[in-house]
């Protein structure tokens, strides 16, 4: 129990570490030996608790960065429109935070390394699902209208999640959730009144 405790700790250490570095560094700037510096261990450490730098880094920003794709569930259990886009306000209005910053440097990092870019795409994959699920449910139980495309949908609320991620990164404004709400409303309104039209 105690080594379990020890090699946690370690891990968490060097985690940490990793996410100080390459905020001030940057994911190409950072290097193993600046990892283990900050960490206060050796170079030993990391590779005796992670598989290569990629790794780490991956872990690192997936443990803080992508936590932010992980908001995709508190849309809960109600996929309707009119559920969903109410509670979107409430993730597209969340203050900006150190997850934003690293979630952009982990988009820039996706493309050009190949343990980052799966890693990515295998969190996304899992966001698209659980959207995909619920949607397919609400369908089956008549709460989804049947001329809503579950992939554009799905895209829709996928689009808002990331771009609201890379505007916070950014350290743009955010208007209060209210306001958001209010616009989020105004659009959904619109669209069914426009569907009641075609009828």
């Amino acid at each position: 129990m105690a080594r379990t405790t020890r090699v946690d700790d370690t891990r968490e250490t060097l985690l940490e570490a990793a996410l100080e570095v390459f905020l001030e560094k940057g994911y190409d700037g950072t290097r193993v030996a600046d990892i283990a510096r900050r960490g206060g261990l050796s170079t030993g450490a990391i590779y005796g608790n992670f598989e290569n730098k990629s790794k780490l880094l991956s872990d690192a920003l997936l443990a803080k960065g992508l936590g932010k794709l992980a908001m995709v569930s508190e849309l809960g259990t109600d996929p309707t429109p009119r559920s969903v886009f109410d509670r979107l306000a409430g993730i597209l209005g969340a203050e900006p935070d150190l997850g934003h910053r690293l979630s952009l440097e982990l988009f820039a990092a996706a493309p050009r390394d190949t343990d980052v870019g799966r890693d990515l795409n295998e969190n996304l994959d899992a966001a698209d699902q659980f959207i995909e699920d619920r949607l397919q449910r609400a369908r089956a139980e008549g709460r989804v209208d049947d001329e809503i495309s579950i992939e554009a949908y799905r895209y829709v609320v996928q689009l808002m999640v990331l771009g609201s991620i890379v505007v916070k990164g950014l350290g743009r404004p955010t208007p209060p959730k209210e306001e958001l709400r209010t616009v989020l409303r105004k659009l959904m309104t619109g669209a069914e009144r426009a569907g009641r039209r075609r009828r």
